[in-house]
């Protein structure tokens, strides 16, 4: 569970929202954070601006959650470490599937 704040006079109106319908519990990992880190580690193939503004939304994302306290900094921390191991993962997958299958010569009779 991530404790939240008792929220004062003047609070956005969107953090009372998010606090009703996001409740406080199974945050570790976070996913906010998993899927953002993806999209980072995943947006070298497009050109320079969509990459700043991958960049510079999911950095946004991920420092929201922690800011408004629907994450501690261990949830964003394993977040970006479980990413980090999808996307190696993942990577020497699709790279064992491209490699080109040796025909084999008694075979192709």
């Amino acid at each position: 569970m991530v404790p939240r704040p008792t929220l004062g006079e003047g609070w956005n109106f969107f953090v009372p929202i998010t606090y009703r319908l996001d409740e406080p519990y199974n945050g570790f990992p976070s996913i906010h954070v998993l899927t953002c880190f993806l999209m980072l580690r995943g947006s070298h193939i497009l050109n320079k601006p969509a990459r700043w503004a991958v960049a510079f939304l999911s950095w946004t994302i991920i420092l929201s959650t922690l800011f408004i306290k629907q994450h501690v900094i261990a949830d964003a921390m394993a977040g970006i470490a479980v990413g980090e191991i999808v996307f190696r993962i993942t990577g020497w997958l699709v790279k064992a599937k491209q490699r080109p299958v040796p025909q084999d010569s008694t075979l192709a009779s």
